[in-house]
Parts: C-alpha cells; sequence; structure tokens
C-alpha cells in the first residue's frame, strides 16, 4: 500500500479485535503475516511478530461513482452513475435516474473495486440551461447514452427563476409589440406603390413608430433598473431577516442556557435542603448516642460509686467487727489475767499463812535445842528470802502485763483513728467524685441546649436562605419573562414594518408599471 497508518498493539488479540471491528464498520479486506523474532533452544519458546495489512474502501457517503461495466451488470444495469448513500460494512448506492437501491458487500466490492468520481464536496447543485449534442446516441445496457455539452447555472436559481418569468412577460409584449409594428410596416410598404400620400403617412407612422420603440427601449431598462433594485432590496430584506434570526437563535440559546442555570440552581437548592437534612439527621443521631453514652457513663459511674461505697461499708462493717472481737477477746484476757493473778495471790497469801504457821511451830520449839533452832532460825530466813523474790517476779510481770495492755488500748486507738480518718477520706472523696458529675452533666446539658440552639439557628438561617433563593429567582424569571415578552414584541413590530414596507414599495412598484 502506497500510504496508510501503521498502529502497534502490545497483545495479538487486540489487533484482531481491531481487524473485526473495522470489517463491521466499513468495506475492507485483510491479510496478515507472522517474523520470527527470537527463538530459546532451552526452553523451546518462539517470539513472533504479527503483522496485520487492513484495506479500506476509499468510497465515502454521497459521493458520485460511475460503476464498472461488470459491477452495472452484476447489479441488474444499474447506473453507471450511482450515488453512495450509506456505508457500514456494507455500501448503499442509489440510482438518481431510476431511484433504484442496491447494497454491496464487502466480498462483492474487493471482487471488482472501484472509486469515487467526485466527492460529496465537489457536488453542486445547478440547473441546465441549453445543451449541444456532440455525438449520436449509444445504446449501453438497454439505456440510451449521447455526449453533449451543457449549458449550467448554479448560482441564485430561485432569484433567476423570478427574473426569468419577468423577463419572459416582458419579452411576450414586446414581441406583440413588434409584430403589430412588423404589420403595420407591411402594410405602409404594400401601400407605398399606390400613392405618395400613403407614402408620406407611412413614413410619418413610420417615425412614430420608431419613437415608441425607442419609448419601449427606455421603458425596458428602466424596468430592467426596477428589478434590479427590486432585487437589492429582497437580498437587503432577507439579509435583515437572517440578522433577525440568528437574534432570535441567540437569544433562544440564552433562554435555554439560563433555564440551565435555574435548573443548576434548583439542583443546587435540593442537594443543599438534602445536606441538612442529612446533617441534622445525623445530628440528632449523634446526639442520642451522646446521651445514651453519657446515661450509661452516668449509670455504670453510679453503679461504679456503689459498688465502692458497698466495698467500704463491707470494710467498715468488718473492722468493726474485727474491733469487737478484739475487744472481746482482749476483755476475755484481761478477765482470765486478773482471775488468775487473783489465784496466784491466793496461793501467796496460803503460802503465807503457811509459813507464818510454820515459823510459830519453829518458834516454840525453838527453846528446846539451840543447834536446832540456829538451823531452823538460818531456813527460816533462806525460806523468806525465796518468797520476796516470788513477790517481786509477780510485781515485775504484772507490771510489763499493764504494760501490754496499755500498747494495746493505744494501737487499737490509733487503728481506729486511721480507719476513721480514711472513712472521712472515702466520704470527702465520694462526695467530690458526686460533685464533679454534677458538673460534668451540668455542662453537658449545657453543651446540648447549645447545639440544640445551634441547630434551630442553623435551620432558620437555611429556611431564610432558601425563601430569598427562591423570591429572587421568581423576581429574575419574572424579569425575564417581561424582558423576553418586550424583545418578541420589538421583533413583531420591525418584522412587521418590514413587510407593510415591502409590501408597500412592491405596490408602488406595480402602480409604476402599470402606469
Amino acid at each position: 500500500m502506497d500510504q496508510g497508518i501503521d498502529l502497534f498493539f502490545s497483545n495479538r488479540s487486540h489487533a484482531v479485535k481491531f481487524v473485526e471491528f473495522i470489517g463491521k464498520v466499513v468495506p475492507s479486506r485483510s491479510r496478515n503475516d507472522k517474523q520470527l523474532v527470537s527463538h530459546d533452544p532451552k526452553s523451546n519458546n518462539y517470539n513472533y511478530k504479527y503483522t496485520f495489512s487492513v484495506e479500506i474502501s476509499p468510497v465515502c457517503r454521497e459521493d458520485l461513482i460511475c460503476l464498472p461495466p461488470k459491477v452495472s451488470n452484476s447489479l441488474g444495469n444499474l447506473g453507471p452513475l450511482v450515488i453512495c448513500t450509506k456505508v457500514s460494512n456494507h455500501i448503499a448506492l442509489l440510482d438518481p435516474f431510476t431511484l433504484r437501491n442496491c447494497f454491496l458487500d464487502a466480498e462483492q466490492y474487493w471482487r471488482a473495486s472501484f472509486k469515487s468520481l467526485l466527492s460529496s464536496r465537489q457536488l453542486v447543485e445547478y440547473i441546465v440551461l441549453d445543451i449541444e449534442a456532440v455525438s449520436s446516441e449509444v445504446n449501453i445496457g438497454g439505456s440510451k447514452y449521447a455526449l453533449a455539452d451543457a449549458q449550467a447555472m448554479a448560482d441564485q436559481i430561485e432569484q433567476m427563476g423570478v427574473s426569468i418569468e419577468n423577463l419572459q412577460k416582458q419579452l411576450e409584449e414586446l414581441q406583440s409589440r413588434h409584430d403589430s409594428q412588423v404589420q403595420q410596416c407591411s402594410d405602409l410598404t404594400s401601400k407605398l406603390d399606390a400613392t405618395q400620400k400613403q407614402l408620406n403617412q407611412t413614413s410619418k407612422v413610420l417615425s412614430y413608430s420608431e419613437e415608441q420603440l425607442r419609448q419601449c427601449q427606455y421603458t425596458l431598462k428602466e424596468r430592467d433598473f426596477i428589478i434590479s433594485e427590486q432585487k437589492k432590496a429582497e437580498n437587503a430584506l432577507a439579509h435583515q431577516a437572517c440578522v433577525l434570526r440568528a437574534d432570535l437563535e441567540k437569544s433562544i440559546q440564552e433562554n435555554a442556557s439560563l433555564f440551565q442555570k435555574i435548573a443548576r440552581e434548583d439542583k443546587l437548592n435540593t442537594d443543599n435542603r438534602s445536606v441538612v437534612d442529612t446533617f441534622q439527621s445525623e445530628l440528632a443521631k449523634q446526639l442520642g448516642s451522646l446521651s445514651s453514652t453519657v446515661a450509661m457513663s452516668v449509670s455504670r459511674q453510679n453503679e461504679h460509686l456503689q459498688r465502692v461505697e458497698k466495698i467500704c461499708r463491707d470494710f467498715l462493717e468488718s473492722h468493726d467487727k474485727a474491733a469487737l472481737d478484739l475487744t472481746r477477746k482482749i476483755n476475755s484476757s484481761k478477765a482470765l489475767y486478773k482471775s488468775h493473778f487473783e489465784a496466784m495471790q491466793n496461793v501467796v497469801r496460803l503460802h503465807k499463812a503457811t509459813s507464818n504457821a510454820a515459823l510459830e511451830e519453829i518458834s516454840t520449839l525453838a527453846s528446846s535445842n539451840s543447834i536446832s533452832t540456829k538451823e531452823v532460825r538460818h531456813g527460816s530466813f533462806a525460806f523468806s528470802s525465796d518468797a520476796f523474790g516470788f513477790l517481786l517476779f509477780l510485781d515485775a510481770e504484772s507490771a510489763e502485763a499493764n504494760l501490754i495492755f496499755d500498747e494495746l488500748q493505744s494501737t487499737l486507738s490509733t487503728h481506729q483513728g486511721e480507719m476513721a480518718k480514711f472513712a472521712r477520706e472515702l466520704r470527702q472523696r465520694f462526695n467530690d467524685s458526686t460533685e464533679h458529675l454534677t458538673n460534668i452533666s451540668e455542662i453537658i446539658q449545657g453543651f446540648f441546649d447549645k447545639l440544640l440552639d445551634e441547630s434551630k439557628s442553623l435551620e432558620r438561617h437555611s429556611t431564610t436562605a432558601d425563601e430569598i433563593q427562591t423570591k429572587s429567582i421568581a423576581e429574575f424569571e419574572k424579569a425575564y419573562e417581561e424582558q423576553s415578552r418586550s424583545d418578541a414584541e420589538k421583533l413583531i413590530a420591525e418584522m412587521t414594518s418590514l413587510v407593510s414596507n415591502h409590501m408597500r414599495r412592491q405596490k408602488e412598484l406595480v402602480c409604476f408599471l402599470l402606469l
């Protein structure tokens, strides 16, 4: 192929799909080749380069085509001059002389391909004015054809039609006048041989006819000038109508753009309303979830405080119970100590009484023997010293017991003071936590009130903004309707004045021509 476009695809399937797509939309023919690029003998892998060549039909829609004789005969003597009306996977052809349609698929086209004779941009609408035959008629495929020179005109078809009709009427009038003059001239020439008098009269009539002919020529030129001026006026009127039409189209486009802007503004308003509604719903949900969370936290705090209070009460009860048990045990031990001490005092008294009795017995026997008396005196002195030591030991033990009892009482008193202080601290902390929770609940309640006030103010603001926007849109629509109505009335008045002026000019021209 001498010209075309090269397209590169990374995948062979994409190229195959593209070729199939081209075959579905235009008549085309294709061929494919492959070339070995590389080869790996170890893995036995081959790398090929695939090439697809696609040729597309050069025929386009509204092209003028001269069919080859074979194609014309295969289509039932269609053409040979035909116009392409549609191009898809087949070509639709139309015979302008017989209005016959025919369809060619890709296979039929490429069997005997052909090109366009002229494209749609090269075709010009024209009117044949005159035909001069150059050669004789030839019979081709049951149809007669002849070569001829045609004189055609393509510009100002409608205007020339009107001017041709007017000129035809004028030519008919002039022809009738010319015929009458010719008849008069023939009559005068026939009478010229008869008399000289008739000759003079004929010469006068001839001069009069010449003068009338000059007047007719002058009137003809004047009518041509009037026709040209009328054409200019019609062209100016058509130009002004085109300008008015452009203004109307521009105003229609402005109206459409304005309505689109109004629709977009309505859409924005609806979106804003939906956003405000969603914000209000989400705010209500968040406030509800926050209130439920606060209530849950308050309930959990209350439960925690109740548990702490219960634990403190249990601890105080257990402490009181332990203190009571300890005091009971101390009292019981004190009573036991007193009982033992009293028993020991009784034993000491009993021992003192027995010792006194023994001493009295010894003193009664002292007179019997001095040696025995000395021994008895020495034994009593030892016995009395042992009793005195035992009494000192008992006094020391009682003092130590009193010290231990005093230490126990001081320890219990300090422990009771610490427990009372701990209980006071717990009560103080409980009161502080209760006061803190109360403050937090008051702050949260104030925040909720503030949020509700803000949401109400936002709702009022959105409502007022919506009302103002709706009011401004209504005022703008009203002003635009009034402006469009005034513009339409102005355009109608201008068109009416133009039409009335044109009709007045035509009436004046007709009256002038009739005169």
